[in-house]
């Protein structure tokens, strides 16, 4: 179990799959308004770099609130995604 937060915001996850250094599986287990939260990231090394694939399925705890859930998480790990690639750069950056 690990807490993940962003802001005032938060939730407890499982890691379900742990396949280092490529793949990470996890569910929410408290924290969001959801029946069920799965999501998977998988690195990808690309030519020059590494791909992250990272995808998740939900289940809305509320009907009709599928939507606005989906654009939420998105939000989410487009930032987390962001500021992991920062803090690579920022390792490559000082190992050269």
């Amino acid at each position: 179990m690990r807490r993940f937060a962003v802001g005032p915001f938060g939730s407890r996850e499982e890691v379900v799959a742990f396949a280092p250094p490529a793949h990470l599986g996890y569910a929410v287990r408290a924290g969001l308004p959801v029946r069920s939260y799965r999501a998977d990231i998988v690195l990808r090394p690309e030519a020059g770099g590494t791909t992250i694939v990272w995808s998740a399925a939900l289940d809305p705890l509320l009907p009709g609130t599928g939507r606005l859930l989906v654009l939420f998480t998105r939000a989410v790990v487009r930032r987390f995604a962001r500021e992991l690639v920062r803090y690579a750069d920022g390792l490559t950056s000082a190992s050269d």
